[in-house]
């Protein structure tokens, strides 16, 4: 065990989601190709120039995803002078995203004992992450995991990270998503967060009480580093560089460099530690 972990002391342990509780950098290294595909035999044109047109569709719309790939492409007139039926290919789109999701999104293997070890010895869990709320949710939605281990979800707001038509805005306003736990959005992405708000805690309780897991040392643990709390970089999140590759051809500069942020950095802090699997979580807190 390490040293600075006092499992006794730790009540709320915070999760960053892609490419720590599942990974989705391989997940989307198999969506995106087989999209592009569909769109090329569709279409009838070349699938690099339908690489280079999602690429630019994706860096406009600042992220990867949103809902309106299609209507963004024939604005680039890519479906100029094409007979094809754009509402059938958005069901093959649809079709191939879902298969693909089902196919390759998964709790990392280890993470569901830690949940249910954590949650048994009455530990809370909070998601925070910078994706778009409707999309985090979604993937937690369609994931084999038994939601009531996490208290709630914090999630990037839609309408600043997709730019959402307004007329789409009431799809959100539940705030859950369709989860069983509820779904807050906020406007700053890590390590900007305010955990004393998020959490309902002084930053005294979040530096003794708090441990944040997360893959990426320029946000998660940069965060663990703001609040003097626990950090555990998940390095078991970090992507191989066959997947970065490959979602080079259609990610925006922004996405991809964050996707590439995984290097662990200490912080000049004593309680922020580098660990290679879910299970060195159980031994650190002596469960194991």
């Amino acid at each position: 065990m390490l040293s600075f972990m006092e499992s006794n002391k730790i009540k709320t342990f915070v999760w960053d989601v892609d490419n720590t509780l599942w990974d989705w950098i391989s997940y989307a290294a198999r969506t995106y190709p087989a999209m592009s595909e569909i769109i090329a035999e569709e279409a009838g044109v070349e699938r690099g120039l339908v690489e280079q047109c999602m690429q630019a569709y994706y860096t406009e719309a600042e992220t990867m995803e949103s809902s309106w790939l299609v209507q963004g492409l024939d604005k680039r007139g890519l479906f100029d002078g094409s007979d094809m039926d754009q509402g059938e290919l958005i069901a093959k789109l649809q079709k191939s995203f879902h298969t693909n999701r089902e196919r390759s999104l998964a709790l990392y293997p280890g993470i569901e004992e830690v949940l249910e070890e954590a949650t048994r010895r009455g530990i809370g869990h909070l998601i925070l992450t910078d994706a778009p709320a409707f999309h985090a949710a979604s993937r937690l939605r369609h994931l084999d995991v038994d939601q009531s281990h996490f208290r709630a979800m914090i999630a990037m707001e839609d309408s600043l990270v997709h730019k959402i038509p307004k007329e789409h805005h009431h799809r959100f306003e539940d705030g859950r998503y369709g989860l069983e736990i509820p779904v807050y959005r906020v406007g700053v992405e890590k390590p900007h967060t305010d955990l004393e708000t998020a959490l309902q805690m002084t930053r005294e309780q979040i530096r003794e009480q708090v441990c944040i897991i997360g893959d990426n040392g320029a946000k998660d643990m940069a965060l663990a580093a703001r609040y003097e709390c626990v950090g555990l970089h998940a390095a078991w999140g970090r992507p191989q560089q066959e997947n970065l590759n490959t979602l080079s051809r259609f990610a925006p500069t922004r996405v991809l460099r964050r996707s590439a942020e995984t290097g662990f950095n200490a912080h000049s802090s004593d309680r922020i530690a580098e660990i290679y699997s879910p299970d060195s979580i159980l031994q650190m807190m002596e469960w194991r």
